[in-house]
């Protein structure tokens, strides 16, 4: 394992058990943490998927031609 990763698990997983402490200490649940750190995972997701969902340009790209145009053989 590299120390890079080492370092960063060490840091991840004590930066969530000083949230988990921070939000008891004002009377919220832990899952509050874990549920924000969520929205940070989804929310990209769902902008990719709005993206990978548009229509294509109208015009050809320079790596392939009009997806949208039939070709004829």
């Amino acid at each position: 394992m590299k120390v890079g990763t080492l370092f960063g698990l060490t840091v991840l997983i004590s930066g969530l058990a000083l949230g988990a402490r921070r939000l008891h200490d004002i009377n919220k649940s832990g899952w509050w943490l874990l549920m924000s750190v969520g929205i940070f995972l989804i929310v990209p997701v769902i902008v990719l998927i709005v993206r990978y969902t548009k229509p294509s340009d109208e015009r050809t790209s320079k790596y392939d031609p009009d997806p949208q145009q039939a070709t004829s053989q």
